[in-house]
C-alpha cells in the first residue's frame, strides 16, 4: 500500500506545527534586540562624527570679529565659542548645549561692520539624539598644565 496514513500526516503537521511555533518565538524576541542594537550602534556612529566635528571646530577657536574672546561660556553641559567654521573667513559664534537628551548646536553669523552678533540670528539644529549622560557632565575642561595634572577643573 501506497501512500501516508492519517496517523503519519497529523504526527507530520503537529512537528511542523511546533518547528514553527519556535521559529516565530525566537523572530519576535530577537527582532526587539536587533532593533536595539541597529539603534545603538547607531547613535553611536553619530556620537563619534559630531565629537570629531566639536573637536575640529574648537580647533578653530579664535577672537571675535567684534573683538571677544574665543571662549564665551564653558560649562559642563553648554560650550560657547567663536570659531570659523565654514571657511568663509567670518568668525561665527558657535553654541553647543545639551537639552534634555539631545545636543544642540546653535551658529551665529556676525551681521555688519563692525561686525555684531544677534542671538536672534541663530540657527539651531540636533546634532545627535538619545544623549543620556545623567548628571555627569558632557564637556570637561583641564589646566594649562595637562597632562602632568589629568584632573579635570571645577566649574561654577
Amino acid at each position: 500500500m501506497k501512500g501516508f496514513t492519517v496517523i503519519e500526516i497529523l504526527v507530520a503537521i503537529g512537528i511542523s506545527s511546533m518547528l514553527f511555533v519556535g521559529m516565530a518565538i525566537l523572530i519576535a524576541t530577537a527582532l526587539p534586540v536587533y532593533r536595539s542594537t541597529f539603534v545603538q550602534t547607531s547613535v553611536n556612529d553619530t556620537a563619534r562624527v559630531q565629537l570629531k566635528r566639536i573637536a575640529n571646530e574648537i580647533r578653530e577657536a579664535r577672537v571675535s570679529d567684534e573683538g571677544s574672546y574665543p571662549i564665551v561660556e564653558a560649562t559642563g553641559f553648554k560650550l560657547v565659542f567663536y570659531a570659523d567654521i565654514d571657511g568663509d573667513d567670518a568668525t561665527e559664534r558657535v553654541r553647543y548645549e545639551l537639552v534634555g537628551a539631545h545636543l544642540e548646536r546653535g551658529i551665529i553669523n556676525p551681521i555688519g561692520n563692525p561686525a555684531v552678533y544677534d542671538e536672534g540670528q541663530e540657527v539651531v539644529s540636533t546634532v545627535s539624539s538619545f544623549v543620556y549622560n545623567g548628571s555627569s557632565p558632557l564637556f570637561t575642561y583641564y589646566g594649562s598644565d595637562y597632562p602632568t595634572n589629568s584632573n579635570p577643573l571645577v566649574l561654577p
